[in-house]
């Protein structure tokens, strides 16, 4: 093929057939740039999809740590009663005794962190008391009009706890209110799994008081 272009060639004048020269040299630079970014465009291609694959692998999802919520129960009198509690809103009247519980509500937890406030104006604080759900009490506490807590699993017994309350706190209503809250901090309100942060929803309490 190449012999018969020269032959082609031999029979066209000098300027002609170097014009014609030139322009075959460039169309051919062009196909090789054309080929040559094409290929490297394919193989960039390539290369991105398995580098993801590497890093994430096609339908696999990493796994949300499981959630547990944290809700404020009440229930009337000195000691808590199950049966009979409320949350969201609970009602009581001026001179009332009525304990809160902290209740876990959800996954297994191995710690928990929890700050209680509530209005002094219309409670009285009366007494806090913690369970054993989780063993290990690190915090317990009560200043101004906050009540602290910190707990875990027993380090030597690391089982996770599913539902149940933390701890309680008895309150007297001192005072008609239309709302006063006992408030769970929703940032210093925290509880773990296994070292993640497994918190969920954190649901205070509204006391109505007549």
């Amino acid at each position: 093929m190449i012999d018969d272009i020269k032959s082609h060639l031999n029979h066209i004048p000098g300027p002609l057939q170097k014009l014609i020269i030139g322009a075959l040299a460039c169309t051919l630079l062009v196909l090789i740039y054309l080929l040559a970014k094409s290929y490297t465009g394919s193989g960039g291609m390539n290369g991105s999809q398995q580098t993801g694959g590497n890093t994430s692998p096609a339908g696999v999802e990493e796994t949300a740590t499981p959630k547990s919520n944290v809700v404020v129960f009440a229930s009337e009198g000195e000691t808590f009663n199950s049966e009979m509690k409320k949350k969201g809103t609970f009602s009581t009247k001026v001179g009332q005794l009525f304990t809160v519980a902290v209740n876990l509500e959800g996954a297994p937890v191995d710690a928990a962190d929890v700050v209680v406030s509530y209005d002094n104006k219309t409670l009285e604080y009366v007494s806090r008391n913690p369970t054993s759900l989780l063993p290990q009490l690190l915090l317990n506490k009560t200043e101004s009009t906050n009540v602290y807590y910190s707990g875990s699993v027993d380090p030597q017994n690391p089982t996770g706890v599913t539902n149940g309350s933390i701890l309680y706190i008895t309150f007297r209503a001192k005072s008609v209110s239309s709302g006063s809250q006992i408030m769970l901090d929703p940032v210093k309100t925290v509880v773990a799994a296994k070292g993640q942060n497994a918190t969920g929803t954190v649901e205070s309490l509204t006391v109505v008081v007549e």
